[in-house]
C-alpha cells in the first residue's frame, strides 16, 4: 500500500514537473499524452521469444526461439488483479495479457537488474510483435497497479503516470471496480 501511494505521488510530481501548475481553460478535448508518457524500445540485447500460455494479467510461459523448455516470465513494474483468489477486473486484466502477447506469438524480453524473483520466475519487460511495450499497455489500458520493486525500478515513473493517466480517465479497473486496491501478496487463504 505503502508503495502504490508512494508511486502515486511520484506520478503526480511527474506531471506537474512535466506541465507545470494547471492554468484555468474553458472545457474542451481532453489534451493528449504528454512525452513524458513515451514508451521505450527494447534494447539491442533484448531476447526474442515464443509465448506459450498467458497464466493472468502479468505472468506468461514462453519459450526461447529455437527451442528449449518453457520458462515463466512476471512483467516487471505492475501488479494486476488476481484470478486466485478472483479479484475484481482479474479475468479482464488477463485476457488484455492474452491480446497484447498471443499465445503463439513471438515477444521481446528484457531483464532490468534482478534476473529472477522469489518464485524462479524470470523478471521482464515485454514487447509484442507490433513493438507495443506491454507493460505500459496493461498499466495504460487500466488493466495493473504501479509495483516499484527495487532494483527493478528503470520505467517506475512511466508505470506510475500510464496508471494514473488510466485512473484520470476511468479505464479498466479504475472505472469498473467498486474500490479498486492493489493485490496482496502473501499466504494464500487456505
Amino acid at each position: 500500500m505503502v508503495i502504490v501511494l508512494a508511486a502515486a505521488l511520484v506520478a503526480l510530481l511527474v506531471v506537474y514537473l512535466v506541465r507545470g501548475p494547471t492554468p484555468p481553460t474553458e472545457p474542451g478535448p481532453a489534451p493528449a499524452p504528454t512525452t513524458a508518457l513515451r514508451e521505450p524500445r527494447p534494447p539491442a540485447d533484448a531476447e526474442r521469444a515464443k509465448v506459450l500460455r498467458v497464466y493472468d494479467g502479468d505472468t506468461m510461459t514462453v519459450t526461447p526461439i529455437g527451442g528449449g523448455e518453457g520458462q515463466s516470465v512476471r512483467l516487471i513494474g505492475i501488479d494486476t488483479p488476481e484470478l486466485r483468489p478472483a479479484q475484481c477486473y482479474g479475468k479482464e486484466a488477463a485476457q488484455a495479457l492474452r491480446e497484447l502477447a498471443r499465445p503463439g506469438s513471438t515477444v521481446t524480453l528484457a531483464p532490468d537488474r534482478a534476473k529472477k524473483d522469489r518464485y524462479g520466475r524470470r523478471l521482464r519487460y515485454v514487447w509484442n510483435e507490433r513493438g507495443v511495450f506491454v507493460n505500459g499497455a496493461l498499466a495504460r489500458e487500466g488493466a495493473a497497479y504501479a509495483l516499484a520493486i527495487k532494483p527493478d525500478v528503470t520505467y517506475q515513473d512511466l508505470f506510475a503516470a500510464l496508471v494514473q493517466e488510466a485512473r484520470d480517465r476511468h479505464r479498466g479497473l479504475w472505472g469498473s471496480c467498486p474500490d479498486p486496491r492493489p493485490p496482496v501478496h502473501g499466504p494464500r487463504p487456505t
